[in-house]
């Protein structure tokens, strides 16, 4: 990704939006790119508005002011910031605006610990269904630099991509390119009595299989093979526990491409089920 790009990130003023604010900020300022801070509005039906009594002129106003303050302390810090405040589908505008700009990121806040406060339903989910820049959903409520970046890889990963946009969002650290593998048999062995000598041969195997499809690979993508860390066990849980407070988790955001892919998905999985940050790409 170019050093000079730009970076698109959604609020609605919340305080879960604040932490997705400060890190694409953050990431502005390192990379020395645009930040376009969006807010959009969805308009109540007329029959509602005239029921309840509502001044959306005066809603729209108090929007608009709000977002002018976010704008106003960012540029405070010698920051190029644009706010743009707009009107329609949050996910769809969010995803016009960084094509509008050609966005090297798109930032997201999460509601919560939860996968049906962050990702069911919301505007984060949506986000990540469409096209375009990888997705950074923002988790934890500091801003804090990353301390490492675990990228998720398998057979079918498009592994110089995923490095690329972590690079993009932490810079001089190194990833640790991380395969969770297990034998296909080896609940069976276990099951029919196979003894642990033979249990750890086979997972031996198993291994050695693993790192002889995925090194061509890592090579393939310019990458240093001892970059590679093989993790026996199931993907879900290996993931789910490498993503830990301080460490950017960065996934592939094919495994999540539409909403029935995305339920029983692996990266739904694991962002259900932990805290961090993940990078969707």
């Amino acid at each position: 990704m170019p050093r000079h790009s730009a970076i698109v990130v959604g609020t609605d003023f919340s305080p879960a939006s604040r932490p997705a604010v400060a890190r694409a900020a953050s990431i502005a300022r390192d990379r020395d790119a645009a930040l376009h801070v969006v807010h959009v509005t969805s308009r109540l039906p007329r029959i509602l508005s005239r029921k309840l009594v509502v001044d959306e002129a005066e809603g729209e106003r108090n929007e608009r002011a709000a977002l002018e303050k976010i704008v106003e302390e960012l540029r405070a810090k010698d920051r190029s910031v644009r706010g743009h405040l707009l009107s329609g589908s949050a996910a769809t505008l969010l995803r016009r605006k960084a094509r509008e700009v050609d966005a090297g990121l798109l930032v997201v806040g999460s509601r919560g610990p939860s996968l049906a406060a962050a990702i069911l339903g919301s505007t984060a989910e949506r986000v990540v269904e469409g096209k375009g820049p990888p997705v950074l959903l923002v988790r934890e409520a500091r801003s804090r630099r990353y301390r490492e970046v675990v990228v998720a890889i398998d057979a079918d990963s498009e592994i110089r991509r995923a490095v690329d946009a972590a690079a993009f969002v932490v810079e001089d650290v190194e990833p640790t390119l991380l395969h969770a593998f297990s034998g296909p048999f080896e609940n069976k062995l276990v099951l029919q009595g196979v003894g642990p000598a033979a249990i750890r041969r086979y997972r031996d195997h198993s291994r050695q299989e693993a790192r002889a499809a995925l090194e061509p690979r890592v090579l393939d993508a310019g990458l240093d093979p001892r970059m590679l860390k093989l993790v026996h066990g199931n993907r879900r849980l290996v993931l789910a526990e490498a993503a830990t407070p301080g460490r950017l988790l960065v996934l592939d955001r094919s495994d999540s491409a539409t909403r029935h892919a995305l339920v029983g998905s692996v990266s739904r999985w694991v962002i259900e089920h932990s805290t961090t940050d993940v990078l969707l790409v």
